[in-house]
C-alpha cells in the first residue's frame, strides 16, 4: 500500500469511531510526525509525538527500547488497546511493527544491523493529563464539577476495563489525559494483563509507580482487579483535594462534609485504598454508589459548596482568600482581588475592611453575568512591616438580573446610590429589590517582597535607541532570543537578540533584493521558527523570505495586487497566510509557494491567526471588531462572533486563541473591558475579564492554559483560561506595549516604545 492509500485508510479510521485499528507502516507514521518532530509526552516505555491527518491530529507512541520490549508483550498491548472501546479510554487507531536494515559503525567498523520499530497510533487528546492539571490549579475550589466528573470518568473507564477482563497495572494521573472538554480518558496500557474473572496472580517482577501500586502487590507480589481500585482510589484522594502527590495522612480533615458528593467520594476514597484488598470495593459498586447519588441529589438542585467558593453558593467566587500585600517601606501597598461570576446576572458586591482606614480602592461595585472582575485593594503606607492579620468581609447581593438598562433603573431609584453608601443603607435597600445576600471573611497580611516580582529585566538599546521609537510591527521567536522589528523610521525589519542587546540582521529595502520595479515600504513581518525564517510583506504586494539571523534571501514572489499588511504562520503545517484588505491567499512553501487556497471577506481584515489546537481553523478580527472562524478549505466563514449589549461595544484591539480549542479571546479599547472571550463554534459570549486600566495586547501560552494580557500602563496580568482566575499582578513595567510573545515556556518579550522588556514569570 503506497503512503497515500494508506493515508486516506488512517483517516476513514480517524473519522469512524467504530472502525478497526489498522497496521501501519514506518514511514507513513515518519511523514504525519514531520519525521518525529513535535515530541508532546514521554515516559518511562517511550516517546509520544503530535501527527497531522488532513482530517484531524493524532498522537504516535514511539517505544524507546523496542528490543527490551518482547514481540509478545507488545501484542498484549495492542490487544488490551483493541479490545477497549469506551469514551473514558483512549482510542487506538493503528500500530507499527517492523524490522528496518540499518548501517551502524562501531569500533570503526561498519555493519548491517536489524532495528526494530515498534509504534501505536492513538486519538490526540489536547488538554495534557490530571497530574498536570492539579500542578497547574493550586485552588480548584471553583472547578470542584470538573473534578467530580473526572473521578466519575475514571472509574467508569476502568470498570470497562475489567468488565473486558482487563487489568491495567499502571493507573497513575499521568496516565489519565483530558480532551477538549475535560473528559477523562485512562491510557498507557504498556503492563497490562488480561485476566480471568475473579483471578489473581502472583508475580516476582513488581512494575509501575510505587506511590499507586497496592500494598498485596509489595508485600506478596498479588496482583487483581483490586490493585487497580486502590491506585483509583489514590487518584481520588488526590482529585478531591486538588493536590498533586497529597499527603496521604489526614489527607481528608479540610475537605468539606457538608457537600454530600464530596463526603460520598471521601467515603469511596477511603474504602478504596483500604490495605486490606478484600474490603476495596468494585469499580461497578462505585458506580453503583455514585449513581444513586445522583438520583437522590442532582446537581442542578444542589448548591455544592467547595473549600475556595463562598460559602452556600456556587454563583461567585472570591480569590484569594488571603490577601499578601508586598511590604515596600513608606509607600502604599497593593493586592489585586478578584471576583468571578458563574451566572448570567449581575453580582453587586462591597468590600469591608475590618479596619476601614488602613484599606482604599474600589470596594463597592458591580460585577456582570459570567465575568471575572479584578480590584485593586490599596493598604496604607506603613514605616515596619506589620506582623498579624486583618479581616474584611465580602458582601454580594444576587439582583437576579441580566438587563443592564433594567439594573441602571433599579440602583436609580435608591436614594443611597450612587455615593458611597455604608453596608446596612445597601442591606436595607437591596432587602427591599429582594436581592438574595451572601458573604465571606478574607485575611489580610503584609509580606516581604518575593523575588518574582523583581523578574523584569528591560533591555533599552544604547546606540540607537532611536531605532525602537516607531516600531509598528513585531514578532517573537518562540525559541530563540530574536524579536524581527519593522520600524518605519528605519523603512527596514530588523533582527534583534534580546538577550546580548544589539542588532543581528536587517533587511533596509526590498529595492536590492526585488529589483528597482519593487520600491514598496516593508509593512509585517514574522517568523517561521522551525523552517529559521523570517517573512515580510510589503506595500506592492510582495513576500520576501529570508535566512535567520543573517537575513539572506530565500526566495520572494508577488503575491498581491497591492499592499500586504497581514501575514500568518500555520503552527504545524507547511503553509502562510497573506491578507491583503479582504482578500486572504493560503501559500504551501512545500510546493514551491504555490498558492492552495484564496478566501474572500466581505469586510476589511485587521488580524488574523490559525488556531494553534486544530490544524483546519483560522480566524480573522474586522475593523467592526467582529470575529470569524474559517476553514482552510472553506470559502465562508463556519463561525462569527456577535456584538455585545452597549456598555461593552467597542471595536477589538487585538485577539487570541485560548483555553478551548474554539475560545477566542478578543481585547476591547476600552477601560475595565480586558478581554471577552467567544466560543467561535458555538458563536456565543463566554466569559469576560475586566481590570481598572486599559489592555493593549494579549498573547495565550502555547501549551498551558495560560493567557496573559498588558495594560496602557504597564501592568501584566496572568489569568488561568480554564477558571478565568487572575494568577498573578506584575506592575510598573513599561508603559505602551506594541507586542507581547512567549519565547521558551516562562518568558514573555514585550516590546513598546522604549525598547524590549524579558520578563521570566512563574506559572506553577
Amino acid at each position: 500500500m503506497n503512503n497515500i492509500a494508506e493515508m486516506e485508510a488512517l483517516e476513514r479510521v480517524f473519522s469512524d469511531a467504530s472502525a478497526k485499528p489498522i497496521k501501519l507502516s514506518y514511514g507513513l507514521l515518519e511523514i504525519i510526525t514531520e519525521n518525529f518532530s513535535n515530541e508532546i509526552g514521554r515516559g518511562g516505555f517511550g516517546v509520544v509525538y503530535k501527527g497531522y491527518l488532513r482530517n484531524g491530529e493524532v498522537a504516535v507512541k514511539k517505544l524507546s527500547n523496542p528490543h527490551a520490549l518482547p514481540d509478545r508483550k507488545f501484542l498484549d498491548e495492542i490487544t488490551c488497546l483493541k479490545k477497549a472501546k469506551h469514551t473514558n479510554i483512549v482510542r487506538i487507531l493503528g500500530y507499527c511493527s517492523e524490522t528496518q536494515g540499518e548501517l551502524l559503525e562501531i569500533n570503526e567498523k561498519h555493519i548491517m544491523a536489524e532495528i526494530q520499530k515498534k509504534l501505536i497510533c492513538f486519538e490526540y487528546v489536547p488538554n495534557g493529563n490530571i497530574q498536570h492539571y492539579l500542578k497547574q490549579e493550586r485552588h480548584h475550589g471553583d472547578d470542584w464539577h470538573v473534578r467530580y466528573q473526572m473521578i466519575v470518568g475514571i472509574c467508569q473507564g476502568l470498570h470497562y476495563l475489567h468488565e473486558k477482563y482487563i487489568n491495567h497495572l499502571d493507573l497513575k494521573p499521568e496516565n489519565v489525559l483530558l480532551d477538549a472538554d475535560m473528559k477523562p480518558k485512562v491510557t498507557d496500557f504498556g503492563l497490562s494483563r488480561c485476566l480471568d474473572q475473579g483471578q489473581s496472580i502472583i508475580t516476582q517482577n513488581i512494575l509501575g509507580t510505587p506511590r499507586y501500586i497496592a500494598p498485596e502487590i509489595i508485600d506478596k507480589g498479588e496482583i487483581s482487579f483490586k490493585s487497580d481500585i486502590y491506585a483509583f482510589g489514590i487518584i481520588t484522594i488526590e482529585l478531591l483535594t486538588g493536590i498533586s502527590k497529597a499527603n496521604l495522612d489526614n489527607w481528608d480533615k479540610l475537605l468539606d462534609m457538608d457537600c454530600p458528593r464530596m463526603r460520598r467520594c471521601i467515603e469511596i476514597a477511603r474504602k478504596c485504598t483500604d490495605p486490606d484488598k478484600r474490603e476495596r470495593p468494585t469499580a461497578r459498586e462505585v458506580i453503583r454508589d455514585l449513581d444513586e447519588l445522583e438520583s437522590m441529589v442532582p446537581w442542578s438542585s444542589m448548591n455544592q459548596v467547595t473549600p475556595t467558593v463562598v460559602p452556600g453558593n456556587e454563583v461567585l467566587d472570591v480569590y484569594p482568600l488571603e490577601l499578601r500585600f508586598p511590604f515596600v517601606p513608606n509607600k502604599e501597598m497593593r493586592c489585586h482581588l478578584t471576583t468571578t461570576t458563574k451566572t448570567d446576572c449581575f453580582v453587586f458586591c462591597m468590600l469591608v475592611p475590618g479596619v476601614p482606614d488602613r484599606y482604599s480602592g474600589d470596594l463597592v461595585g458591580i460585577v456582570p453575568g459570567m465575568c471575572t472582575s479584578v480590584t485593586p485593594v490599596v493598604r496604607q503606607a506603613e514605616e515596619e512591616l506589620p506582623s498579624g492579620t486583618d479581616e474584611l468581609e465580602v458582601l454580594f447581593w444576587l439582583t437576579g438580573c441580566n438587563d443592564p438598562d433594567k439594573l441602571a433603573l433599579q440602583l436609580s431609584a435608591l436614594s443611597v446610590y450612587p455615593g458611597s453608601p455604608s453596608q446596612y443603607e445597601l442591606k436595607a435597600a437591596f432587602h427591599e429589590l429582594g436581592w438574595e445576600l451572601h458573604r465571606t471573611t478574607l485575611t489580610a497580611v503584609v509580606v516581604a517582597p518575593e523575588d518574582d516580582d523583581l523578574a523584569l529585566v528591560v533591555n533599552t538599546p544604547c546606540k540607537e535607541e532611536e531605532f525602537f521609537y516607531s516600531i509598528d510591527c513585531m514578532d517573537v521567536h518562540p525559541t530563540e532570543p530574536w524579536v524581527a522589528i519593522f520600524a518605519k523610521n528605519r523603512k527596514g525589519v530588523y533582527l534583534w537578540n534580546w538577550q546580548t542587546n544589539e542588532k543581528i540582521g536587517e533587511c533596509n529595502s526590498g529595492v536590492d533584493i526585488l529589483g528597482s520595479d519593487c520600491d514598496g515600504e516593508m509593512l509585517v513581518t514574522k517568523f517561521i521558527s522551525r523552517k529559521q525564517w523570517v517573512v515580510i510583506g510589503n506595500s506592492d504586494g510582495f513576500i520576501l523570505v529570508c535566512t535567520c539571523p543573517s537575513m539572506d534571501q530565500v526566495t520572494h514572489f508577488k503575491a498581491h495586487r497591492d499592499s500586504l499588511g497581514l501575514l500568518a504562520v500555520h503552527p504545524t503545517r507547511p503553509f502562510l497566510l497573506s491578507c491583503n484588505n479582504m482578500k486572504m491567499k493560503i501559500w504551501d512553501w512545500n510546493r514551491g509557494w504555490s498558492c492552495i487556497g484564496k478566501i474572500h471577506s466581505t469586510s476589511r481584515v485587521t488580524q488574523v491567526m490559525f488556531n494553534p489546537r486544530n490544524t483546519n481553523d483560522f480566524a480573522t478580527h474586522h475593523h467592526d471588531g467582529i470575529v470569524k472562524m474559517w476553514r482552510i478549505d472553506h470559502p465562508d466563514p463556519v463561525g462569527t462572533t456577535h456584538r455585545l449589549h452597549d456598555m461593552y461595544e467597542t471595536a477589538s484591539s487585538s485577539f487570541t486563541y485560548t483555553g478551548d480549542r474554539y475560545f477566542i479571546a478578543a481585547i476591547h479599547n476600552s477601560k475595565n473591558v480586558a478581554l471577552t472571550i467567544w466560543d467561535l463554534q458555538k458563536e456565543e459570549h463566554v466569559y469576560t475579564l475586566t481590570t481598572d486600566e486599559v489592555t493593549a495586547a494579549a498573547v495565550c501560552h502555547p501549551t498551558l492554559p495560560v493567557l496573559v494580557t498588558v495594560s496602557n500602563g504597564g501592568t501584566i496580568h496572568v489569568w488561568d483560561s480554564t477558571t478565568y482566575r487572575l494568577k498573578k499582578v506584575y506592575e510598573n513595567c513599561p508603559k505602551d506595549p506594541i507586542h507581547i510573545g512567549f519565547t521558551g515556556s516562562e518568558r514573555l518579550v514585550i516590546g513598546h516604545s522604549k525598547g524590549i522588556s524579558v520578563l521570566d514569570i512563574d506559572l506553577e
